[in-house]
């Protein structure tokens, strides 16, 4: 790879990942403990998706089995990126001299969001390697639609991150920025238990029920958020239906390219 361009920083970037978390014991252990925890989770689910046959036959209950899988990898991937884009943005000290180096600005930036993206990629493939694994030993190759939306996932919680922690840092400074993306990691976990009880929450007085029974109408058969309809494009991705696949990989592509225009305008 040639000096200075845009695969060489990034390589440069993953390599320095790479290092940093393989020197941990601790990290690998609480790695393999999720993976083996996620695998018996998956081997109980998979059911559902028996009856996937093609993109255009997918069962109810595997679409939201899809939407929540999706809206748990996008918060994930959110929480990391974000920490990571404070780090590489503002706490490594190094993009003042990067910037000053004839190397192009566009390129840095584009590069500390690819490598960020990259990194929560290839971390979160611990599990959808697996997942993608006992899919095909089911016989529902469909899924491997996992990998083009878990590029399209991490590639648009990474930009997100990185603008949501440009304005944090504008309006709160640096120091207390990092605080605030600290507690919002250590939310994490809280926040994954309450989303899973969430229907026992709403099931407990009347007034939560009244918004319960909205929330069924609403996801009811011919209506704005039921199963069939369009919004949940980003989850269809997960079975390869085409469109669905495209549509994802257009929008976080063009989100990348937004999120480094601003990030030149901003930070150069």
């Amino acid at each position: 790879m040639k000096v200075g361009t845009l695969p060489w920083i990034v390589h440069h970037e993953l390599r320095l990942w790479w290092r940093e978390n393989t020197v941990r014991p601790v990290t690998i252990f609480i790695g393999s403990i999720s993976v083996i925890l996620l695998l018996i989770w998956v081997w109980f689910t998979l059911d559902d998706f028996q009856d996937v046959k093609s993109f255009q036959t997918i069962p109810e209950n595997a679409l939201w089995i899809a939407v929540v899988v999706w809206l748990f990898g996008f918060y994930y991937g959110f929480i990391q990126a974000m920490r990571s884009s404070l780090m590489g943005l503002f706490e490594r000290g190094d993009l003042d001299l990067l910037i000053s180096s004839p190397i192009s600005s566009k390129v840095i930036f584009a590069s500390r969001v690819l490598a960020i993206a990259l990194k929560n990629f290839f971390s979160g493939c611990l599990f959808v390697i697996p997942v993608s694994l006992i899919a095909i030993l089911f016989g529902i190759p469909q899924l491997l639609g996992l990998y083009p939306a878990w590029i399209s996932i991490n590639l648009s919680a990474t930009c997100l991150a990185m603008l949501f922690i440009l304005v944090l840092v504008r309006v709160l400074g640096a120091k207390r920025a990092r605080t605030f993306a600290q507690v919002l990691t250590a939310l994490f976990p809280i926040t994954i238990y309450l989303s899973s009880q969430l229907p026992n929450l709403l099931k407990g007085n009347s007034s939560t029920e009244s918004i319960w029974f909205r929330l069924e109408h609403l996801l009811a058969s011919g209506k704005f958020l039921s199963a069939d309809s369009w919004v949940w494009f980003p989850a269809r991705a997960i079975f390869f239906e085409p469109v669905s696949v495209m549509l994802v990989l257009i929008i976080s592509s063009g989100l990348t390219w937004v999120t480094v225009e601003i990030l030149y305008l901003n930070l150069r």
